[in-house]
């Protein structure tokens, strides 16, 4: 089927777009929502690809090492709220 998406590419480029014009809290509330209703291949491979997008704020206000897991935490909140709402 032309047009058909193969693999989590969508998911790339969706993110390459979005990290243009979006604030990091903005693109983890998207991303959670990729990995919860999307049907994403290969999540650490997609964390791994825009963790320093994702996680920009939380390095600013703490550290290299600490932002990305503040970024993850906050990720599976949304995941739980999501889990929990349907």
């Amino acid at each position: 089927m032309q047009g058909f998406l193969e693999g989590d590419q969508h998911w790339y480029d969706t993110l390459n777009e979005t990290i243009q014009t979006r604030a990091p809290f903005q693109l983890r509330l998207l991303f959670a929502t990729i990995c919860g209703f999307g049907k994403v291949n290969n999540i650490p491979e997609l964390w791994f690809r825009y963790k320093d997008a994702l996680s920009e704020d939380f390095v600013r206000q703490y550290s290299e090492d600490s932002g990305p897991q503040y970024a993850l935490a906050e990720i599976e909140e949304f995941l739980k709220y999501y889990n929990s709402n349907s």
